[in-house]
């Protein structure tokens, strides 16, 4: 039998042993995925704005590079709160922040 029968299987079969996760709203209520998702975001934050100081601060790499992706990923984290397209713009201007360093580093 292929992996691939094999996956299609198992996907049909689910996972009832974790299905409670769902359908009790853990993921939602539990306080140790609640701390797990504090935690997790306050380190990206702080990486993401120590990574963005660090170019701005750096004399090789454009300054709008830094700013450009600091915003983006403030706007990406920001945007669901408001809507799908708001989300997109801060994925894009992520990524144009992400081509200024890309385009620098090329040359």
């Amino acid at each position: 039998m292929s992996v691939f029968a094999k996956a299609g299987r198992r996907q049909q079969r689910g996972y009832p042993e974790t299905a409670f996760l769902l359908r009790d709203a853990v993921i939602k209520n539990d306080p140790a995925v609640l701390a797990f998702r504090i935690s997790a975001s306050a380190t990206i934050l702080i990486g993401i704005v120590l990574f963005c100081l660090a170019i701005y601060r750096s004399a090789i790499y454009p300054k709008p590079a830094a700013l450009l992706i600091f915003a983006g990923a403030v706007v990406y984290a920001l945007g669901p709160m408001i809507s799908v397209y708001v989300s997109t713009v801060g994925i894009f201007t992520f990524t144009v922040g992400c081509m200024l360093l890309g385009v620098r580093l090329l040359r």
